[in-house]
């Protein structure tokens, strides 16, 4: 049986590109270092296959042909212990897409430590739902680099998002805490191994590392963008504090450096009088001052948030969420999770940011949800999973199978 094996020069492009340290979430574990002899060194990783090299191999060969298989692309560095791990059981528990998003983003974090700056190096790996109205108990999900949720309304996307924004806090899981009993886990590295249980009854109840706490202490972050927020609040300022849950002058900061491709900054401008008066009516609080969001746009122009379609709205708030989490990954890791459909933006106005999350430069990991999937996404290299959650049922999260 032929077996496809990497030459020594593709182990020698695979191991560099990782820096020569294990892949595998939170190891990080450096696997070059000197002898004895004082002329030799010591290299004790693996340039493990992630399609195949032989027909019969873990995981499959997906099709690829000899070129493929023998290409450093197809290559993941792993210490011996992983390398032994992720093949156990013919692959089963590590899929192709899952080694493609770890290869990822270690090689991003890597590239992004070789520039000189420091990497935050972190994940945030799994969600485990113990009890919750509307999955099976075990069910679980093990986020790569990018995932996408996919579901019709009513299937539990939103309530994934909202039980792993309590990484960053709490204000999300209000809606889970009078008549539901939820009880699941996350799992992170920051860069050492966490894991944070979260139960609500009547009360929230956190747990990190065994010990009780209020909030989430371990270095890590989640941005949850859940759509263009509440049309009830007429100030844009209030507004978009309440939907990204940041205070009025980190928001006020935030947007000065958002520099996206659609809108490079915004700021918040009081409203005259005139405009008070003519509004009066809409409004509930008449005493408080209003503030109008201007962006100003990369083709340079500058419009005022009511004045853009419903998409744009959409790109100025998914721009100042990236920037959010952009900022996040410099001290741990971090998560950015979107409702994709929520934000009126059809998917050519999304693509740009599908091959953003899918880039180098993309160092958060990303989880959108929408209701389908955009043809070519199965290029991309994301986890993809079917969500089916039914309220009064048990539901389920299905990783979607792939060549």
């Amino acid at each position: 049986m032929t077996r496809h094996g990497f030459t020594s020069t593709t182990r020698h492009v695979i191991a560099s590109r990782a820096g020569y340290r294990c892949s595998y979430p939170g190891c990080q574990k450096l696997t070059l270092g000197p002898a004895v002899a004082p002329d030799q060194y010591e290299d004790t990783g693996f340039a493990s296959h992630i399609h195949a090299a032989s027909l019969r191999g873990p995981r499959g060969q997906g099709g690829l042909k000899p070129a493929q298989l023998k290409h450093a692309s197809n290559g993941i560095w792993m210490c011996g212990a992983h390398e032994n791990l992720i093949d156990k059981k013919s692959g089963v528990r590590f899929p192709v897409n899952v080694l493609q998003s770890w290869k990822a983003l270690h090689e991003y974090r890597t590239s992004f430590e070789h520039s000189g700056n420091q990497a935050a190096f972190g994940f945030v790996r799994t969600l485990r739902l113990e009890r919750s109205p509307l999955f099976t108990p075990g069910t679980q999900i093990d986020f790569a680099k990018t995932t996408f949720l996919i579901g019709p309304n009513g299937s539990g996307k939103s309530a994934i998002c909202e039980w792993v924004s309590i990484l960053e806090a709490s204000d999300n899981i209000r809606r889970w805490l009078a008549n539901n009993n939820v009880h699941y886990d996350i799992i992170f590295d920051a860069p050492a191994e966490h894991r944070l249980s979260v139960q609500t009854e009547g009360i929230l109840t956190l747990d990190l590392d065994g010990k009780t706490v209020s909030r989430n202490h371990a270095r890590s972050s989640a941005v949850y963008l859940s759509g263009r927020g509440d049309n009830r609040i007429v100030c844009d300022l209030r507004r978009i504090m309440d939907l990204l849950q940041i205070d009025e002058f980190a928001l006020r900061s935030l947007g000065t450096r958002v520099s996206g491709d659609f809108v490079k900054k915004v700021e918040f401008v009081q409203r005259t009088q005139q405009e008070d008066d003519e509004d009066e009516l809409q409004r509930d609080d008449l005493d408080a001052p209003v503030y109008v969001l201007e962006s100003h746009l990369t083709n340079g122009r500058v419009m005022r948030f009511e004045q853009l379609s419903g998409g744009e709205r959409g790109r100025v708030l998914l721009e100042l969420a990236m920037a959010l989490a952009r900022e996040g990954t410099q001290f741990g890791p971090t998560l950015l999770l979107v409702e994709l459909k929520s934000l009126g933006m059809d998917w050519g106005a999304i693509q740009p940011y599908l091959d953003f999350f899918g880039s180098p430069e993309c160092l958060y990991q990303t989880v959108l949800t929408s209701w389908e999937l955009p043809s070519d996404v199965e290029m991309l290299g994301w986890q993809i999973y079917m969500v089916d959650g039914r309220p009064g049922e048990k539901g389920t999260v299905v990783a979607s199978p792939r060549a």
